[in-house]
């Protein structure tokens, strides 16, 4: 939609049809929907960013799979960057994109590396610095590649030279980079491909000023749901400026069918408090996300989770039957992967029959098929063997062993 402030005039300018849900539809126009210089449109739609000509109504695909090739749009989309070859560890190079002037920029990495996007600290981008092939094998299944460094690039090249976070023998893994602030966690390597984590820290930018959403609401008893939008330090109100079309015209603009590039494989649907918490790639982030939310995940049209569903306590009889076909599920790949679920989250699917495979601190086989308010459940596989833990002994093993559950998919 354009609005012509001289016609007073609210004008469609095209018509993209989608089957995405409305919440989905919200999430990915929340995520890109920027517009440059009165003459592109950027946007996201399912697992693509698209660039639209607003003139000849042509579009353009700036990236085909935006899941593994961990896009990353600041929050005021004005800067967007993602890797050019769709791999979830990393690419040779990232690039670059600043919206207004529709420029680009290539990061290419070192010999033997692979870079990945991570997130915006405002405007600046972060960069995680991978060794190629170091990758972090779990229980018979590659999980991750931990990083080397992490590098900080300025936008505005205030400084020539990226801030570079880097510790001689320290890798890092579960970055997460929110508002001004940097969260990761050290590792050290134990082996060829096994490493263990020895703390964490915190990247602060201090000069970093927070970037509003663009708009904001409130409940009023008054006058029920209202917008506003946040205005930056030091505006004048004489500068504000109101005014409201005469008019809005649709169904005028053509209908443009965009060619769905990928599937991101992200099915995995989290709701919580009443709203759409996101569309997430693996069971375990929508799990959490919606245990935290008092919430539910729905997975390719089905139930998979609700916290809601877990009883206070259960236990699943004969659990050492189950072992011979969750191993071979696990080893078959058609297993559900719950890897990274938090303990109290996965209980869910005890308390629904479901015991799970699960792993020790130690890399032991175990199934978990019982637990209380204070106790959990475990059968070893390797010794027949029967034994419990209190809840907290069990959160701490699990979580030192970085939560790896599997279930058996249910039935449809």
């Amino acid at each position: 939609m354009h609005y012509d402030s001289a016609k007073s005039a609210v004008t469609e300018q095209a018509f993209i049809p989608s089957t995405e849900s409305f919440e989905e539809l919200w999430a990915d126009m929340e995520t890109l929907s920027a517009e440059s210089g009165g003459s592109m449109f950027y946007f996201k739609l399912g697992n693509a960013v698209y660039g639209l000509d607003l003139q000849s109504k042509e579009y353009i695909v700036l990236c085909a799979d935006a899941a593994q090739s961990n896009l990353q749009v600041s929050a005021s989309q004005e800067e967007l960057a993602w890797q050019d070859t769709a791999n979830r560890f990393g690419a040779a190079t990232l690039v670059q994109m600043q919206v207004a002037n529709r420029s680009r920029t290539n990061i290419n990495a070192g010999t033997g590396q692979l870079l990945r996007p991570l997130g915006y600290l405002g405007h600046d981008l972060t960069v995680g610095l991978a060794e190629e092939g170091n990758t972090w094998d779990l229980n018979g299944i590659t999980r991750e590649l931990p990083l080397s460094a992490l590098e900080i690039t300025d936008n505005y090249a205030k400084t020539p030279d990226p801030t570079r976070y880097e510790e001689n023998g320290v890798l890092l893994s579960d970055i997460d980079v929110t508002g001004s602030r940097v969260h990761l966690e050290k590792l050290s390597k134990t082996g060829d491909h096994s490493f263990r984590v020895i703390g964490s820290d915190t990247i602060v930018s201090n000069s970093l000023e927070e970037v509003a959403p663009r708009v904001l609401t409130e409940n009023s008893a008054e006058k029920e749901k209202v917008y506003y939008t946040a205005t930056p330090r030091g505006f004048q109100d004489r500068r504000a400026r109101a005014a409201a079309s005469d008019a809005v015209s649709f169904d005028s603009a053509p209908r443009m069918q965009v060619d769905k590039q990928s599937d991101d494989g992200a099915r995995y649907e989290a709701y919580g408090q009443g709203k759409y918490l996101g569309r997430f790639q693996t069971a375990g982030e929508a799990i959490n996300a919606a245990y935290e939310s008092r919430g539910y995940v729905r997975a390719d049209g089905s139930m998979l989770y609700c916290r809601a569903g877990t009883a206070s306590a259960r236990n699943i009889k004969s659990p050492e039957q189950s072992k011979d076909a969750l191993l071979a599920a696990r080893q078959n790949g058609t297993a559900l992967d719950l890897y990274g679920t938090d303990l109290r989250a996965a209980l869910y699917f005890v308390a629904n029959g479901m015991p799970l495979l699960a792993y020790s601190d130690g890399g032991a086989p175990l199934i978990l098929y019982g637990y209380d308010r204070a106790t959990v459940s475990l059968y070893r596989i390797d010794d027949g063997t029967y034994f419990k833990l209190t809840m907290e002994e069990a959160e701490r093993m699990f979580e030192n062993g970085r939560c790896d559950f599997t279930a058996l998919p249910a039935a449809r």
